[in-house]
């Protein structure tokens, strides 16, 4: 898992197990060789508008997750 996310994933309980790991295999597409490569080759895009446009797909996604998910209660 993404270690960034652990302190989200704890809290979503395993109720929501499958959405945390659907979150962590969409981040893996989203920040791969693959994408930076699609988008600088078949785009047309610079490198660095290519990651910036990756950045901002990845932070999305993770927000939408994170908004989406009900929270177990802290236990801490």
């Amino acid at each position: 898992m993404i270690d960034t996310l652990a302190p989200w994933a704890y809290r979503c309980g395993s109720a929501q197990r499958a959405d945390v790991e659907q979150l962590v295999r969409g981040l893996a597409l989203v920040i791969s060789a693959g994408s930076l490569f699609a988008l600088i080759d078949l785009c047309g895009l610079t490198p660095d508008d290519a990651i910036a446009g990756l950045v901002t797909t990845a932070r999305q996604m993770a927000a939408a997750a994170v908004a989406d998910t009900p929270m177990r209660p802290a236990t801490d």
